[in-house]
């Protein structure tokens, strides 16, 4: 979860508490989401109150421009931010998506960035087809038998 992000601009003692509560809420998702043992009745109820506290979080007024920001945020994203706890098999991160654009990201590093927007568009295109047959164990690469080369037709 990338709240860090959203939290640590906070400085006015008003934002720092809105942040502390936020990081709580945070934490108490994650380990309800780690909680195996709770029956269906028993973890629909700790949703339900963790869902509240973040309503809460998200509607209150603050006088802290920083904290303003961060409810406003809050009240954007409340619908999606601890949909790890509603639906089965979503992940409480996005670690997997970061892996996956990883080699896409050294890859334009080591080649001096692209140095056009064409050449950007290009580059995401053919990422994007490579990572796909790649997830679908196709292959992409030298390693390819079915290749379909002047030489292959």
């Amino acid at each position: 979860m990338k709240c860090s992000k959203w939290t640590s601009a906070t400085t006015a003692r008003s934002g720092r508490r809105s942040a502390k509560q936020l990081r709580r809420l945070l934490c108490d998702g994650l380990r309800l989401h780690k909680r195996k043992d709770f029956s269906k009745q028993r973890y629909a109820s700790r949703t339900g109150l963790i869902n509240r506290r973040l309503w809460t979080l998200a509607d209150a007024a603050y006088r802290d421009a920083d904290a303003a920001r961060l409810a406003e945020r809050l009240g954007k994203y409340r619908d999606y931010l601890f949909t790890f706890l509603d639906t089965p098999g979503v992940p409480p991160d996005n670690n997997h998506a970061e892996r996956m654009i990883r080699p896409a990201v050294i890859l334009r590093k080591n080649t001096l960035c692209n140095r056009s927007k064409a050449g950007a568009a290009t580059q995401a295109v053919l990422m994007s087809i490579y990572r796909t047959l790649k997830l679908r164990g196709a292959g992409a690469g030298p390693d390819r038998d079915d290749r379909r080369g002047p030489e292959n037709l």
